[in-house]
């Protein structure tokens, strides 16, 4: 037995076939499209990353190399410093000696200018008695006078002076 289908239904599923198909060929042709745009996406960010890993790799090795010369730079500093350190206290120990040689010659100084005081104290004092001694006696010569007849000495009272 035979059925004859209507060449109509036919066609119409030939065509509807053909729709499905385009469809698919659509369909397929935009993820084909939107993939390359994801895999153009991809690669671009692959690009990127790999353009940040090595400014990432060139700043580490700007830093290590940075870091190095701040090393290189602190320890001259150091030894710079340490240097500077050991001639200031050298200088420190002359400007100490030189202080306690000038202390020891002026304290040898101040006793021998103490000595100096001394006898002169002692020549002071012996010189004030011979002043004593000679205003004494210059009283006495000044005290007296002589008699006009006889030329004998005559020795007068001592006068206080008046207020």
């Amino acid at each position: 037995m035979e059925t004859a289908v209507d060449t109509n239904i036919l066609y119409g599923f030939i065509g509807f076939i053909c729709l499905m198909l385009l469809a698919l060929v659509g369909f397929g042709y935009r993820q084909s499209r939107a993939i390359g745009e994801i895999r153009g996406d991809i690669r671009r960010l692959e690009t990127q990353i790999d353009g940040t890993n090595a400014r990432i790799d060139d700043l580490r090795t700007d830093l290590g190399r940075r870091i190095d010369e701040t090393n290189a730079r602190i320890d001259e500093v150091r030894t710079d410093l340490g240097r500077r350190i050991d001639e200031t206290n050298g200088r420190i120990d002359e400007t100490n000696a030189r202080v306690d040689e000038t202390r020891n010659h002026l304290d040898r100084r101040i006793e021998n200018q103490e000595t100096s005081i001394r006898a002169l104290h002692r020549e002071v004092g012996e010189v004030k008695g011979m002043q004593y001694s000679l205003y004494d006696r210059l009283d006495l010569v000044m005290r007296h006078r002589h008699h006009d007849i006889t030329g004998a000495v005559i020795l007068t009272p001592e006068e206080v002076a008046a207020d």
